[in-house]
């Protein structure tokens, strides 16, 4: 599950990766994170690689931003294998043959990425330790918001919520939330986008199809959903691109599958009739993951993929916006 960006003319893409051996599995109490970086988007080489790991507990989802004109934001989250699990519950999840519980977010800033990291503060005491992040951040005001989701202390469906950093990333806590009406459904895995009009969208994956949220408020309150049954897949990503339009990408595992994309206006006000258009096939269901930066005058799009047997890889996409097809 990959993330890019491009950072004063450097690109760097972070993403999962099991021990050796274990590419296949989806949770790994050993799992790490993975960061590369290039000078050309065309060209990744493996001697630049750094590794984040967390002794006990598998990182899992990459996700990257910039907070400012000289920092990076890097946050993740962490399973935990409960290996005597006396007392199932909605705590927990079954993986494996293994319970599992998800251990909170992991987040980290630096002004010399990757090679000096510090440890940001996650305060989130309404839903404990089981939170989770995989989504882009925004930045508006003094404000950096980083999405959730997770399981309120009740043990309802999944719903996301709005962790505010006010100090550069050093803390992050827990300014609003939202979820379905009635927690009819699951909603998670969310990424946000801020609008022209400098109010906050956030794209949100459910079952089958994007559902949308908005805010006008830098994030302490959301109205929605809209829901955009032409687009089906997750989890979803936005880029702004030099024209002022927004390019959305995502991941589709049901035929046919692959990586998908929707070049919008800048308010989003056409993403609910967009036609959707195919970047990369793929062989299986087991892909998506898309995160996408700007190269030049090209797109970069990172995603993962399977290839034989299961085993999980990262690839990639470039591309120039008038490929797509759109006018």
């Amino acid at each position: 599950m990959p993330a890019v960006i491009n950072f004063q003319n450097k690109f760097f893409t972070a993403f999962r990766r099991a021990p050796s051996g274990r590419e296949r599995t989806h949770l790994d109490e050993n799992s790490r994170l993975v960061i590369l970086e290039s000078s050309d988007p065309f060209e990744w080489k493996t001697s630049t690689i750094t590794e984040i790991s967390c002794r006990g507990m598998g990182l899992q989802d990459a996700n990257l931003g910039v907070i400012s004109d000289n920092k990076i934001l890097l946050h993740s989250f962490l399973w935990k294998k409960i290996k005597n699990c006396r007392n199932p519950s909605w705590r927990y999840i079954k993986h494996s043959g293994f319970y599992w519980q998800c251990c909170g977010i992991k987040a980290w800033t630096s002004s010399n990425f990757p090679a000096q990291l510090e440890e940001s503060k996650i305060f989130c005491r309404e839903y404990s330790n089981t939170i989770a992040g995989r989504g882009q951040i925004a930045g508006l005001a003094d404000r950096i918001l980083l999405p959730a989701y997770g399981i309120g202390k009740r043990g309802e469906k999944c719903g996301c919520l709005i962790m505010c950093s006010c100090d550069h990333g050093k803390t992050f806590q827990k300014i609003s939330d939202f979820h379905i009406p009635d927690f009819s459904l699951d909603c998670y895995e969310p990424s946000l986008c801020v609008l022209p009009d400098q109010n906050i969208a956030a794209l949100v994956r459910t079952q089958k199809h994007l559902f949308i949220w908005k805010s006008n408020d830098l994030g302490s309150s959301w109205h929605g959903p809209e829901i955009c049954r032409n687009i089906t897949g997750h989890p979803f990503q936005a880029l702004d691109l030099p024209d002022g339009r927004k390019l959305i990408v995502w991941g589709r595992r049901e035929k046919p599958y692959g990586i998908f994309a929707a070049l919008c206006d800048p308010f989003l006000k056409n993403i609910g009739r967009v036609k959707p258009v195919l970047i990369t096939a793929t062989d299986s269901a087991n892909c998506g993951y898309p995160w996408s930066c700007m190269a030049g005058k090209y797109i970069l799009t990172v995603y993962y993929l399977s290839r034989g047997r299961g085993v999980t890889y990262i690839g990639g996409a470039l591309y120039k916006p008038a490929e797509l097809g759109y006018t």
